[in-house]
């Protein structure tokens, strides 16, 4: 064999192991990847990355050595993403925003927006640049917020060593000022920045707004959190407010319609106090409304005691109710003739543990001095029935109606009394849309889906976000309404788990755990097979580490072992917490035991809590409209009333709990 071919087989040798090593790679594991996430940056499958790396059955871990199997060339050429200025208006994408927020800022459909940018199913993320529609930047008048004009106060740019007492001193309350600048609340006063301060034209017309809620007055200390600016010491009754504006600050889902509806007022009236909104509202800016004067106390200084708020006043109100009044007083009739065991229809059980619930409420606010007249009507859970009753209940003058139970029921007896206000006390489903005085007083599961967006945007911002799902367009459509939540961070990771045919395994989930990162499983899909196959799969990685958030659903899944869940950092949404260690939880429950001799179900603190809270609010004012709706800590919810345009009120109060020691903890 001559010189030269030698150099050329030698060469050739040379070219295909240079080759060959140039596709074998390695890759050095950084904080915060992911497997999905170098599988995407290399272009090989994980399937491929595990077989080339069998500790990966394990789970990433920072600092590893990955070996990078070869690929196909011709796909590792990334698009290049085109920008076309003359179709198009480009924004980049700024912490703690929301793909919620942005649609209702530019008023555009978030199908669109996502249609424009389908990299957003993945999660908005911060410096992300989205692709609109051209004009919409300037139909909104989109500003930074330092070039943000507020009606009524001046930009002050702090100096070195000024306070927040020597700013707002004789000129505008401490309350009002970190309303306006609540970023000084949260991180202080930091010279350098600018902050907002009254000018000079209208500091005597901010001195005179109140900031605090409706009726500054004392309830007696059992009903006191009912009202929450009644927070007072007892036996003091503050001065009437005789203010007519107010701060607030837009939250998502406002519009002109809901601040119009909710501070009785028109939007011509709203932009004359904030011409700042001439182009549109945005969420988190702070605006000027009026508001309507606060009930004056009319008691003397006699009556100025802890019954002064609820002292002869009187509420009448209607009680529907599924009671199966017949069948129930012959079950009676047969237990006294000893024919029978004492008992109820099993459909009318929760009802009565309802009643039983709602009549205690009752009589605690008797003793402090509420007039209260009720009229029970039994509904049967039929819809025939229940348009009769509406009649009755229409001729009664009743000033409100606590029931019916069942959606569909609650439903129709809206429809039958528009103008009547009516609480559906327990069911979640309830449609309120078209009747505006149908209140949810459950919260619904939206709403336990909004609370954990919340609790992941404040403890996940930077976490490995993990989505668990079945795979049908329902589950999916889920996901995407959340993270239409999901406040955009630079460093978050979201991905997806599947369930198809089969179970989830725990490769699965090992192979979307992220090195150096918190790994959080959202489940947000309640189907009990995907949860126990998904919770199986946890507990078999022996990975304390992983934290999983999924809705109060999970408590009605019989099939799941306690000791299994107790091994994981576990967190739930629900609607329900007792807290047998609070003085109120206790005192009710010492006060049922005494008059009902028997224990309370859970439906008997759903009757207390709504009887505290509605009889009250009754009991203060003929008309809802002309107050807001406060906020109340009960025995076993929170009720956090909100208006939505075109729908009645809800409640949106969710606890986020914590599995701990085999008892479920209150967090948030």
């Amino acid at each position: 064999m001559g010189i030269s071919m030698q150099k050329w087989i030698l060469g050739i040798a040379l070219l295909l192991s240079g080759g060959l090593m140039a596709q074998e790679r390695t890759h050095h594991v950084e904080s915060g990847e992911t497997l999905y996430g170098i599988s995407k940056s290399y272009h090989v499958s994980i399937e491929a990355l595990v077989e080339a790396n069998p500790v990966l059955r394990e789970g990433l871990k920072e600092g590893q050595d990955l070996i990078i199997p070869s690929a196909d060339l011709s796909t590792q050429n990334r698009p290049v993403e085109k920008v076309d200025t003359l179709r198009f208006d480009y924004y980049v994408v700024e912490p703690k925003q929301t793909l919620y927020s942005l649609s209702r800022l530019w008023e555009i459909p978030i199908e669109r927006i996502v249609e424009l940018n389908p990299s957003l199913e993945n999660g908005l993320k911060v410096g992300q640049r989205l692709a609109l529609p051209k004009g919409t930047l300037t139909a909104v008048g989109q500003e930074t917020d330092t070039t943000q004009v507020k009606a009524g106060y001046e930009r002050h740019l702090v100096l070195p060593g000024e306070t927040v007492y020597s700013l707002t001193h004789g000129v505008v309350s401490e309350d009002l000022f970190f309303e306006v600048n609540p970023e000084v609340k949260e991180e202080g006063l930091k010279s350098g920045s600018y902050v907002w301060l009254p000018s000079e034209e209208t500091t005597d017309m901010v001195s005179e707004v109140v900031m605090r809620d409706v009726l500054p007055m004392t309830l007696p200390d059992t009903i006191k959190q009912v009202i929450p600016a009644i927070r007072n010491r007892q036996n003091e009754i503050q001065p009437v407010a005789k203010a007519t504006l107010k701060v607030v600050r837009v939250q998502e889902g406002d519009s002109w319609t809901v601040l119009e509806r909710k501070y009785k007022t028109t939007k011509e009236r709203l932009i004359e106090l904030n011409p700042e909104t001439m182009n549109g509202l945005r969420v988190g800016q702070y605006i000027i409304v009026p508001v309507a004067p606060a009930i004056v106390n009319s008691v003397t200084d006699d009556e100025s005691s802890q019954w002064a708020l609820l002292n002869r006043r009187k509420v009448h109100f209607a009680l529907a109710l599924p009671l199966y009044l017949e069948e129930n007083d012959s079950l009676a009739r047969r237990f006294a003739s000893g024919l029978g065991a004492a008992k109820v229809l099993p459909q009318s059980q929760f009802a009565y543990d309802f009643y039983a619930g709602l009549k205690l409420a009752m009589d605690t606010l008797r003793q402090f001095g509420l007039e209260i007249e009720v009229d029970v009507y039994d509904t049967r859970n039929d819809p025939i029935r229940v348009r009769e009753i509406s009649r009755q209940i229409d001729q009664s003058r009743a000033q409100f109606v606590m029931g019916p139970i069942y959606s569909r029921n609650a439903e129709e007896m809206a429809r039958q009394l528009p103008n009547e206000w009516i609480v559906s006390p327990l069911s979640r489903t309830v449609n309120t849309n078209g009747k505006f005085k149908l209140v949810q007083a459950v919260s619904a599961v939206n709403q336990e889906h909004l609370a954990i967006a919340t609790w992941i945007n404040e403890e996940g911002r930077d976490a490995n976000i993990v989505f668990v799902r079945r795979n049908g367009e329902t589950q999916k459509k889920d996901v995407q309404v959340f993270l239409q939540h999901i406040e955009a961070s630079e460093y978050r990771t979201i991905s997806q788990i599947e369930m198809g045919e089969n179970l989830i395994t725990t490769q699965q989930i090992r192979n979307s755990l992220a090195a150096g990162k918190r790994d959080i499983f959202v489940i947000l899909d309640d189907d009990p097979v995907l949860m126990t196959s998904f919770l199986n799969g946890v507990s078999s990685t022996r990975d304390s580490s992983i934290t999983v958030i999924t809705t109060g659903k999970l408590l009605e899944m019989k099939t799941l072992e306690i000791g299994k869940l107790n091994n994981l950092d576990l967190y739930i949404s629900d609607v329900e917490y007792v807290d047998y260690q609070s003085e109120d939880v206790i005192e009710f429950v010492l006060k049922f035991r005494e008059v009902m001799k028997s224990e309370p179900s859970r439906f008997a603190f759903h009757g207390y809590d709504a009887g505290l809270y509605y009889l009250t609010l009754f009991g203060l004012t003929d008309d809802l409209d002309e107050m807001e709706w406060p906020n109340y800590d009960g025995v076993i919810k929170r009720q956090r009333t909100e208006d939505h345009v075109g729908y009645g009120p809800y409640n949106s109060g969710v606890f986020i709990l914590h599995l701990e020691d085999f008892k479920w903890l209150l967090k948030k």
